[in-house]
């Protein structure tokens, strides 16, 4: 038998990782590399502040492809897609909610840093600053964009009747 042939039929498991963009980036590429590290795909949605329409609906169909998903929650709420009131990373947390609505053992994992860590004060020094370069690039955005709500991330929004513990 050629060893080749029987890797090809082994399934990937493939995982999903949510975060937002800007203040996580050194957080995503390091949980990337450590599942990379032990051979488990992993998908990290790219910055889609053009086409939302098309990156929306590929985060949606790679979060059904998903075998598990990953949340790393901060400070920065995220940006909104047009036509709707949550972040593109709540949506994605709900679209894996729906996707194992009923399972005891949700492939569901939330990441929160703990209070005054290292990573807590680095992920808010980031959120002040989105904050602060969003309100001044606010003039040029068009009228209609909902890209930026600043607004620090709380345990009670992320409430699906979910069984997950976020502390």
């Amino acid at each position: 038998m050629n060893p080749e042939a029987s890797l090809a039929t082994v399934p990937v498991l493939e995982v999903f990782l949510s975060s937002t963009i800007e203040d996580f980036s050194r957080y995503r590429l390091g949980v990337k590399n450590a599942l990379d590290g032990v051979e488990i795909a992993c998908f990290l949605p790219k910055s889609w502040v053009t086409a939302h329409a098309s990156v929306v609906r590929e985060c949606q169909e790679r979060v059904q492809r998903a075998n598990a998903f990953l949340l790393l929650l901060g400070h920065w709420y995220g940006s909104i897609p047009p036509d709707s009131r949550k972040s593109i990373t709540h949506i994605e947390y709900q679209w894996a909610c729906e996707k194992w609505p009923e399972d005891r053992l949700r492939p569901i994992a939330v990441f929160r840093p703990t209070l005054g860590s290292e990573a807590d004060q680095e992920l808010s020094q980031a959120a002040a600053e989105i904050v602060s370069t969003r309100k001044l690039n606010k003039k040029s955005m068009s009228s209609g964009s909902k890209h930026f709500i600043m607004r620090s991330v709380t345990p009670g929004m992320l409430s699906m009747n979910s069984k997950i513990s976020t502390s």
